[in-house]
């Protein structure tokens, strides 16, 4: 009788066995994702933590690599010493090959790499964006565009409002009296829209002429209910 009862229990114990390994023949990603192209088919035989039965891959959040050279690097971490903070996210710009703007925005993690790299002389950073749509695919390459420092005012004129006079930048403003002036300017960064930034020579309450400046001169007058210049 105890010979019988022993073999009940290697029994029970065998069996619980097989119901332990059979659960573990239900696979749950511990993440969400898009599920690749499957290593084996129903029916194949695999060996446990060995064989490779397909990758799951986020989609969403996605991130994106990037370099940037030493010295933007440095413009980088000396914004964020001077008063912006570590815990400031900077905005990371994404563009696509079939688009010449960014129309997706990240935000900027931080340096993935602890050193830099001596052959390129460049760091390896991150940008954090989601992708609930799916439109992003791990692998793909995207043009990027990152601020080095917090948004700030600054005074913006049309790009063709600007004449050159043998290498120097100008703009004709009208006066209180409507009559033309000449203006030197400094030029700033042109913009996507087709406006220039300038850093010097100009007021932002001034008003700027904006087209015929090859025909327009020094001290002409402008009439306020006609959009010509007159000598």
């Amino acid at each position: 009788m105890d010979v019988a009862l022993a073999r009940v229990e290697v029994a029970e114990t065998i069996a619980e066995s097989a119901k332990l390994n059979l659960s573990y023949c239900k696979v749950t990603a511990p993440i969400s994702g898009r599920i690749g192209s499957l290593k084996i088919d129903p029916g194949n035989l695999i060996v446990q933590n060995e064989t490779l039965l397909a990758n799951v891959i986020v989609l969403d959040p996605i991130y994106v690599y990037f370099d940037i050279d030493e010295r933007t690097y440095l413009r980088l971490r000396q914004s964020r010493l001077d008063g912006m903070g570590e815990a400031v996210k900077l905005p990371v710009d994404i563009g696509l090959h079939h688009e010449e703007g960014f129309s997706q925005h990240g935000i900027l993690e931080d340096a993935t790499a602890s050193s830099v790299d001596p052959g390129t002389g460049t760091i390896r950073m991150r940008s954090i964006l989601p992708n609930k749509n799916g439109l992003f695919l791990p692998g793909m390459s995207v043009r990027v565009r990152m601020a080095l420092g917090a948004p700030r005012k600054t005074l913006l004129v049309s790009d063709r409002a600007i004449g050159s006079d043998q290498g120097l930048k100008y703009v004709y403003v009208l006066d209180a009296a409507n009559k033309v002036q000449y203006r030197r300017v400094t030029l700033g960064q042109l913009q996507p829209d087709g406006l220039r930034a300038i850093t010097q020579g100009l007021k932002p309450d001034e008003r700027v002429v904006t087209g015929r400046l090859a025909e327009l001169g020094p001290g002409w007058w402008s009439s306020p209910k006609r959009s010509t210049c007159q000598p």
